[in-house]
């Protein structure tokens, strides 16, 4: 997520700092493993877990309107292959050349 230029206002900071958004995605089978605040092209990175795409698109607008005016950009990727996830290796690492 890559903010816009305004100073966030305080509600919204609040309501970051409180994790009561995490109270809501849950409700949408949304699990957040991450959210970051990150320096870079983007400001923010969250990793969560979703059903499907259409869980995770409701999980990006759901982001939308619960911070109004504080993010320009949301991109949404969606991870394929972990080779490596919370420093613990895949051990199926070769069916990513099936993969690729």
């Amino acid at each position: 997520m890559k903010r816009n230029t305004q100073k966030v206002n305080q509600k919204i900071i609040d309501i970051l700092l409180s994790r009561d958004f995490e109270d809501v995605v849950t409700d949408l089978g949304i699990t957040i493993e991450t959210s970051s605040y990150v320096h870079g092209e983007y400001d923010w990175i969250t990793t969560f877990l979703a059903m499907d795409i259409i869980h995770a698109k409701k999980f990006s607008e759901l982001v939308k309107t619960t911070y109004p005016d504080t993010f320009q950009k949301i991109d949404l990727v969606e991870t394929l292959f972990d080779l490596k996830r919370q420093n613990i290796l895949n051990p199926d690492a070769n069916q990513l050349k099936e993969i690729i």
